[in-house]
């Protein structure tokens, strides 16, 4: 007659405090992912579409007059940023995949690692294709001019360096993480 009290809940299905703080990290990661990849493809169309600023400054950065500069070369130039910022993308979505392995127990943890180091690797290749970029977007600029002025300016900054860095770091982890799920399933076989 008297059976288990059903308006209790399971304490065992209560999440934890540190699963509970991982959620909430998770949560802040997405956001601020998603508003990062938001923000990075405001800022391209910011500038690149601003035909007069482009002239302006970029006229200023190469010491040379870039009014005859048509828009077909500041588009072609801005492509190169779409293509990275594409690349960016699908970073930030192997990076969700992840972070959403870490709190679902329904899937095989190898997955996470996997996209954990697809995440960095295109993190990494975006950058890349970033850096590498920019000599070919200088020349892309000053296409009008005469052969003897047009520009091929290489351009590196601190931030690139810290990029490289955030994104090996992440395939070091990755590549840990995955070690580290092979042990632990190593153990699993001798118990």
């Amino acid at each position: 007659m008297h059976g288990p009290d059903r308006t209790q809940t399971n304490p065992s299905k209560q999440p934890t405090a540190a699963l509970t703080k991982l959620r909430g990290a998770v949560f802040a990661m997405r956001l601020l992912s998603a508003a990062y990849l938001v923000l990075v493809a405001w800022y391209i169309q910011n500038w690149w579409l601003d035909g007069d600023k482009v002239v302006r400054l970029k006229g200023y950065h190469f010491g040379l007059d870039l009014g005859a500069m048509q828009a077909w070369q500041r588009h072609a130039a801005m492509g190169l940023d779409v293509v990275a910022w594409a690349m960016l993308a699908v970073a930030v979505w192997f990076g969700w995949r992840f972070l959403a392995s870490l709190v679902h127990k329904t899937q095989f943890p190898g997955i996470g690692a996997q996209d954990l180091l697809r995440c960095a690797w295109w993190g990494l290749a975006c950058e890349a294709l970033s850096v590498l970029s920019r000599p070919l977007q200088s020349y892309l600029l000053t296409l009008h001019l005469e052969p003897a002025n047009r520009q091929w300016r290489w351009a590196f900054h601190s931030a690139d360096v810290q990029s490289v860095i955030l994104c090996l770091a992440l395939v070091i982890f990755a590549l840990m993480y995955a070690w580290t799920l092979e042990v632990a399933e190593e153990n699993r076989s001798f118990v």
